[in-house]
């Protein structure tokens, strides 16, 4: 079954190009902004029925670490009795949907829609128009294969003039991350902007170096040159998963319509008729 919901796109007056993308989603009745993140394991709320009580605490999530560091954190949980999102005559219905619990004055979003949920669906992702297809039929375009870790994130890969780097498809990176020695070792795709005081989506703040990235190849496409932040990402995720150098976040993925079958293990993009047609395998 297909469902299309609108994206709502936040963008971030502060850094070129740097935005957020939420689409709306009815959690037990209430229509609520959840930020769309390919790059979280787990979803995330403020709302629902938190699990537990005084006498029986909360069970916790696996630990969780945000792109800028700081101690993996457990996070009580709360359940969601029915989760609706999609428009038309058949959007997508779960129940006893069971998340992440957090604040609503909690730094970062107070919703998130992660993998937990994503990862059983195949996501057209126009940003050319603002709009998320779920479960469309497969289109008859070239595809590749999506790497996936243990947890379900898509990695691709991007090319600089035989600089080869594996990077995480995170839409829910307000901008592309690059990670502090991959930075150190290529000095000539990264002109420095500055200094910018940063939070990720698990409330860690440090002050992170901006730079514009030399725009790559991605499956046979160019890409223009986008803003990133540099930080020690190298090893951010769990033991036995895909190493990464870059988190690639919203200035550069806004640049194009991608198509994430996360159950099939492929990817295309969207708008082919504009990009070259050889997709890297």
């Amino acid at each position: 079954m297909t469902t299309t919901l609108p994206l709502t796109i936040v963008t971030d007056p502060e850094d070129e190009g740097a935005a957020s993308v939420f689409v709306d989603v009815e959690c037990d009745g209430r229509m609520l902004p959840f930020l769309l993140d390919t790059g979280a394991a787990h979803s995330r709320t403020s709302a629902g029925r938190r699990r537990g009580s005084a006498a029986n605490p909360p069970t916790a999530a696996a630990a969780s670490r945000g792109a800028l560091g700081g101690r993996p954190t457990s996070h009580a949980r709360t359940v969601i009795d029915a989760l609706v999102w999609g428009t038309g005559a058949e959007p997508v219905t779960l129940h006893g949907v069971e998340m992440e619990s957090t604040e609503e004055d909690a730094p970062g979003p107070a919703h998130v829609l992660g993998l937990d949920v994503l990862a059983r669906h195949r996501l057209d992702l126009f940003y050319s128009t603002a709009r998320l297809t779920v479960d469309a039929p497969e289109r008859p375009t070239p595809s590749a294969h999506l790497v996936l870790s243990s947890h379900g994130h898509p990695h691709i890969e991007l090319e600089w003039d035989g600089v080869r780097v594996r990077a995480l498809l995170d839409t829910g990176a307000s901008v592309t991350v690059v990670d502090n020695d991959f930075a150190s070792r290529h000095r000539h795709l990264l002109a420095r902007r500055g200094v910018h005081d940063g939070t990720d989506d698990y409330g860690a703040s440090a002050r992170t170096p901006m730079a514009m990235l030399a725009g790559p190849r991605v499956g046979g496409r160019s890409f223009r040159p986008s803003m990133a932040a540099i930080a020690p990402i190298r090893g951010i995720q769990p033991e036995g998963d895909p190493d990464f150098d870059v988190i690639l976040g919203h200035p550069l993925l806004s640049q194009a319509d991608w198509s994430l079958d996360l159950p099939g293990r492929r990817w295309s993009f969207l708008d082919e008729l504009d990009a070259d047609r050889s997709l890297i395998e």
